[in-house]
């Protein structure tokens, strides 16, 4: 019995002392002199020479004093960064490569992979073959307490994520790869605008370009997810055309960042507003619980792909039903706008249960969130959607999260 208690009183130390060691760590770390202060708090183990934790596009040992009255930016990701995203750091890398004068405080592009608990067998040539116009970081002699702090601290989930740094060693902005998904290169310009139509945002970039230069009709639905079917369907529906989203994972994680990028701008807007009561951030969230429900299906209208309506669908054969409903209706009203029929389609099908549901992304910083009726917070229920495939990332393996924000 003694044995025991000392046992665990032996356990409760060594646990006490793991703690203070990271809250040591973590002041150090948030109290930087410049970046090249800061890089080496974060990354740089007792046991190992500073100078071989990073090397340089041409696989050297670079001396982390090269950052010195430099920017940063820190890629975050796992060993098998998805392509998507490893081509959209490639092109803003050679933009501003290009772009940036002598005069200016140069971005330097920092890659810190955090390896899973079992890491692939090639692992060792992933490191080296991936990103090679990047610095990087190697993870095996990195200090062992930056992984759990960029996971703690920085709110990181295996999603890719690029924190901003100044030349200063602070913090810019957390993530700022939702603005670059969206934007690209028009980010770091200052010249964005918000995402006020976020399906043009969300969708041209996930359907090949010949399927929407032939597009001639007025109206469009723009359909995909789990439950839709594999192959495209004639909708025999006067000036409609259908386009199916067969890239169902890149619209989702587009989608993602276009709501956290209007939820942040929503936020930040001098006049405060609830904003689950934005109509942006409703619609984005309506499509978004649509991708987690199963399917979903995009009305839009012109060439600028105005967005006229939203539909979900747990299976193939609801959204069949759908267009059926759709063109019996259009039948037998010749006159009835495209749109409202698409509309009447579902008589009150609404929540009867008086509750609530808002699908929305959960990200570090989202904060508390309240009901628009009576402005009491929101409760969430967190599930998680795993892929372990990838098969259209090339074997990426990632892990989304939602949460759903049910308000009684």
């Amino acid at each position: 019995m003694k044995s025991a208690v000392l046992q665990k009183m032996e356990g409760c130390k060594r646990q006490i002392a793991r703690m203070e060691e990271y809250q040591k760590y973590v002041k150090k770390v948030e109290a930087p002199v410049d970046i090249v202060d800061f890089l080496k708090s974060l990354l740089a183990a007792k046991t190992s020479s500073q100078d071989s934790i990073v090397t340089g596009p041409n696989n050297t040992p670079v001396k982390l004093e090269s950052f010195r009255k430099k920017k940063g930016l820190l890629i975050i990701s796992g060993l098998e960064i998805s392509a998507d995203d490893a081509a959209t750091l490639k092109r803003i890398h050679d933009h501003l490569k290009h772009s940036q004068t002598e005069k200016e405080i140069h971005y330097e592009f920092v890659w810190i992979p955090i390896r899973d608990a079992k890491p692939p067998n090639n692992s060792e040539a992933l490191f080296k073959s991936l990103m090679p116009w990047a610095f990087k970081v190697d993870p095996r002699k990195m200090n062992v307490l930056a992984p759990k702090y960029i996971e703690t601290e920085w709110g990181f989930q295996r999603e890719t994520m690029v924190v901003v740094l100044d030349s200063l060693g602070s913090v810019e902005n957390l993530n700022f790869m939702h603005m670059v998904r969206i934007w690209g290169t028009f980010a770091f310009q200052g010249t964005w605008k918000d995402p006020f139509n976020w399906v043009q945002l969300v969708i041209t970039p996930t359907v090949p370009r010949e399927k929407l230069v032939v597009i001639k009709t007025a109206y469009t639905l723009f359909y995909g997810g789990t439950a839709a079917l594999k192959s495209d369907i004639a909708p025999e529906i006067p000036h409609l055309s259908m386009v199916h989203i067969k890239d169902t994972k890149g619209f989702f994680i587009r989608l993602r960042s276009c709501l956290i990028s209007r939820l942040e701008a929503v936020k930040t807007n001098p006049v405060k507003i609830n904003p689950l009561i934005d109509p942006i951030v409703c619609e984005m969230c309506e499509a978004y619980k649509a991708c987690h429900i199963g399917g979903f299906a995009i009305l839009t209208k012109g060439p600028d792909l105005q967005k006229q309506h939203i539909s979900l669908f747990d299976a193939a054969s609801t959204l069949a039903n759908d267009l059926k409903r759709v063109k019996e209706l259009v039948d037998k009203d010749k006159g009835i706008d495209l749109a409202e029929a698409f509309k009447k389609k579902e008589p009150g099908v609404q929540e009867l249960s008086g509750r609530k549901h808002f699908y929305v992304p959960h990200y570090h910083g989202l904060g508390d969130l309240c009901c628009p009726d009576d402005s009491w917070k929101v409760s969430y229920d967190l599930s998680f959607t795993c892929c372990h495939s990838g098969s259209d990332q090339g074997g990426a393996r990632q892990a989304k999260s939602s949460t759903d924000a049910n308000a009684k």
